[in-house]
Formats: C-alpha cells, structure tokens, sequence
C-alpha cells in the first residue's frame, strides 16, 4: 500500500471514528464512567482547538489519532469491545444513490452522517454544538 494509499485510510478511519464518537458521546460518557472520562476530554479539547474555540488551545491536531486510540482502549477496558473504530465504516459516494441526503461535520473533522442515521432534527455536533450542514448528493 502507498504512503498516500495508507494516509487517507488513516484519514477515513479517524473520521468514522469521530462521527462514532459524536453520534454517541452520552452512551460513550456512561460507558467510560467518572474515572475513565480524560480521554473523551482531551479529544474535546482537542477538537476545540482545531475549531478556533478556545476549549483546548494547548492540544495539537496531530495528537487526535493518539487520543482516539487512547479513548478507543479506555473503551474497551470498559467492557465495549468494538471501541471506536468497530462499529461503522464511513460511507462514500460509492452506492449512494442519487439525491442522498447527508449532514456533514461542521468543523470538517469526522464523515457525518446519512439521514437514516440522524434521530434528531436539526441535527448537532455532540463536540461544538453547532448544526450540522445538509448536502444533498447526486
């Protein structure tokens, strides 16, 4: 696998993984409980950073895959075996079908989400609160 192969399947897993995490994060709280919450926070501080807000200035942007990993452990000592990388895979425009309706991540951070998966309307980032965009893909 090339390097630029490997480094958007990185990518792709990372944004999965933070669309997990947003779509989840009150099952991710409990689940972590009162000692397991750091990893969840530094990935919010981290994600606050890179979004201009000032939850987390001091966190640099390449630490999230070593945040999600330890966030995606954390998990699984907690009794949640697929963790953060086991439950989906992000979707691509590969079997879409025309006019699919998505919402993608305010701060451009993780895959989104396809309207079958959002509950609430209009749906959130769980991370900044801001509201998700509609795209509509052809």
């Amino acid at each position: 696998m090339s390097d630029t192969a490997r480094g958007d399947a990185d990518r792709q897993r990372q944004e999965a993984a933070l669309a997990y995490v947003c779509g989840h994060l009150t099952e991710i709280r409990e689940t972590l409980g009162e000692q397991g919450q750091e990893p969840l926070r530094r990935l919010e501080a981290a994600l606050g950073s890179a979004s201009g807000s000032a939850l987390g200035a001091d966190t640099a942007e390449e630490d999230l895959p070593a945040i999600l990993d330890a966030l995606h452990r954390a998990l699984q000592r907690a009794g949640d075996a697929p963790g953060v990388y086991g439950y989906r895979h992000p979707f691509s425009a590969a079997g879409l079908s025309s006019l699919q309706i998505t919402y993608r991540c305010p701060m451009q951070r993780c895959a989104g989400f396809s309207r079958r998966e959002v509950t609430e309307f209009p749906p959130r980032c769980a991370i900044s609160g801001r509201q998700l965009p509609r795209e509509r893909l052809v």
